[in-house]
C-alpha cells in the first residue's frame, strides 16, 4: 500500500468521527455536552482521599444554568473565561462551545482534573474547539496577584470558606481587563465590587442562585 493511500484512510477515520461529533453537537449541544460529562465521570472517583472532608460534597451547575450566565454577561469570542475551582470542567466546555470564548479552568483535586482532561480530549475533536479550554491542577489561590487576561472569572463557590472568598475577591479586583465576577455563594459585604443581579440556577443539588458583580 502507498503511503498517499495510507494518509488517505486515517484522513476518512478522522473525518468519519468529526462528523459523526458534529451531526451530535448539532442537533442537540447540551444533551450531547451533558452525556460526554457522564460518561467520563463514570471512570474515575470524583474524590481525593487527601480532599478535606468539607468539599468532599461534589455538585454542578447545569447547562441551562450556564445558558443564562452566557445570555446576561454576553460572553462572546473576546472573552476568556476563568473557572476557580473547575472540578470535571463542564463549565469551561459548555462556555467555549457555545460562545467561541477562550475558558480557563483551575482544579486543585487531581481526581477531578483527571476526568476534565479525558473529556477534553475528545472535546477538542470537535470542529474550532482545539485549544479553547485549557486545564490547570493547580491551587488558584497563587493567581492572588490578579489574572491579566480574565475579562470573567466564575466560581462555584458554595462551600467556600470566607476567607476563600475574600481571596477570590482580590484576585478579580487586581484582574485589569475583568468585566464580571461570578459567584455562587454570595460575597459578605465586598469592597471593591458592587452585585449587579442574582438569577436563580439550577445546579445538580437544588436551585440555587449565581451572584453577578462588577468592579465599583
Amino acid at each position: 500500500m502507498c503511503i498517499i493511500s495510507m494518509y488517505k484512510i486515517k484522513y476518512l477515520k478522522y473525518k468519519k468521527k468529526y462528523n459523526s461529533a458534529k451531526i451530535e453537537l448539532n442537533e442537540n449541544t447540551n444533551n450531547y455536552l451533558e452525556n460526554l460529562f457522564e460518561k467520563h465521570q463514570g471512570k474515575k472517583s470524583l474524590y481525593a482521599e487527601s480532599t478535606p472532608t468539607k468539599f468532599l460534597t461534589y455538585g454542578y451547575i447545569k447547562n441551562s444554568c450556564i445558558d443564562i450566565m452566557i445570555k446576561k454577561l454576553r460572553i462572546n469570542k473576546n472573552d476568556t473565561f476563568y473557572d476557580l475551582g473547575s472540578g470535571i470542567g463542564n463549565v469551561c466546555f459548555k462556555i467555549s462551545y457555545s460562545t467561541n470564548a477562550i475558558s480557563k479552568g483551575y482544579e486543585l483535586v487531581e481526581s477531578r482534573h483527571n476526568v476534565a482532561k479525558d473529556i477534553n480530549n475528545e472535546f477538542s475533536l470537535i470542529s474550532n474547539m482545539e485549544n479553547k479550554v485549557k486545564l490547570f491542577n493547580e491551587d488558584f489561590t497563587k493567581l492572588k496577584n490578579g489574572i491579566d487576561d480574565a475579562t470573567i472569572i466564575f466560581t462555584d463557590s458554595i462551600v467556600f470558606p470566607d476567607n476563600l472568598l475574600k481571596l477570590i475577591e482580590n484576585i478579580a479586583y487586581l484582574s485589569p481587563n475583568l468585566r464580571y465576577l461570578i459567584s455562587m455563594q454570595k460575597l459578605d459585604d465586598p469592597l471593591n465590587f458592587e452585585l449587579i443581579e442574582n438569577v436563580p440556577c439550577e445546579a445538580s443539588w437544588s436551585t440555587s442562585q449565581i451572584n453577578i458583580y462588577k468592579k465599583k
